[in-house]
């Protein structure tokens, strides 16, 4: 593992402290975990009216490059059931 990386996770839908903890247990094998903030709740921001956000931010260890590193937690969201819906908007789960 080469590269440290920051993540800064949230979830608005559903069991949000959940979702939260299902993403960092799935980041790996592809990165490692090192460090994780505690868990905030904070309003939307952007589109208003959706639900408040618990946000957490991670530091991991990872091997990937930038843009595989994207297509990596791009397709971890699909797995845990994100659906994105607009800009800014609620993403259903």
């Amino acid at each position: 593992m080469d590269h440290i990386v920051y993540l800064a996770l949230g979830s608005n839908l559903g069991n949000r402290l959940s979702n939260l903890k299902n993403a960092v247990a799935n980041l790996t094998p592809q990165m490692e975990v090192k460090r994780k903030s505690l868990v905030y709740e904070t309003p939307p921001w952007g589109y208003a009216d959706q639900p408040p956000f618990l946000n957490q931010a991670v530091m991991a260890e990872t091997y990937l490059e930038p843009e595989a590193l994207l297509g990596h937690l791009k397709r971890l969201e699909v797995v845990l059931g994100r659906e994105p819906s607009f800009e800014n908007g609620p993403a259903h789960d």
